[in-house]
């Protein structure tokens, strides 16, 4: 027998073979198929999702967006990606100075941005904050809100370590806020919402 006899001796098996195999494998060999491209296409998706889809137009939700804590991580950094874009920017926090410096940052190196800063502690009566974001929004068309605001423990600490006072500011803070914001009068009720903790 030569070479080539062999080699073609021991090629691929052909649809007979495949058809002279159990009935058992054939069922495996479909599951595992469909399986196999099940997982492909998830994958294939992912990645569409994650580098391939095209960044969301903000401008088409309005021209104003509203952030709260935007001073430092997370929110501060939406910010200046919302300047970028062109939005408008309504800042809610705490810290007077801090708001001061994020808006001077922002009209440096954005000049056309139109910033509104409004000084509040969503520890306090959450019922002040929402009618002083209210005055602030007034005949605005405030179109995307990055709900930013949020604390946490100053360091780990066990659920019956943790005082009374700082329980019931997370609870205020990191929940009741966050509805709050939306019953602001001036947003629609079509707008981009991000919630999330900058902790």
């Amino acid at each position: 027998m030569n070479l080539l006899s062999k080699v073609k001796a021991r090629s691929l098996p052909t649809c007979n073979s495949a058809q002279s195999q159990p009935f058992w494998v054939l069922v495996l060999f479909t599951w595992g198929s469909l399986l196999a491209l099940k997982f492909a296409i998830a994958f294939f998706k992912w990645v569409f999702i994650n580098f391939l889809i095209p960044a969301k137009n903000l401008k088409k939700y309005k021209f104003w967006a509203l952030v709260t804590e935007p001073t430092n991580g997370i929110g501060k950094g939406f910010t200046f990606q919302l300047a970028r874009k062109g939005n408008n920017l309504i800042l809610v926090g705490r810290n007077p100075d801090k708001l001061k410096d994020v808006s001077d940052l922002i009209q440096a190196k954005y000049g056309k941005t139109q910033i509104k800063t409004v000084v509040v502690d969503f520890a306090g009566d959450l019922f002040e904050c929402v009618r002083r974001v209210n005055e602030a929004i007034e005949g605005l068309d405030v179109g995307v809100v990055i709900n930013n605001v949020g604390m946490s423990y100053p360091y780990a600490r066990y659920f019956h370590e943790v005082d009374e006072e700082l329980l019931k500011n997370l609870i205020k803070i990191n929940v009741e806020a966050t509805p709050m914001i939306k019953v602001a009068e001036g947003i629609e009720d079509q707008f981009y919402q991000v919630s999330l903790s900058s902790n």
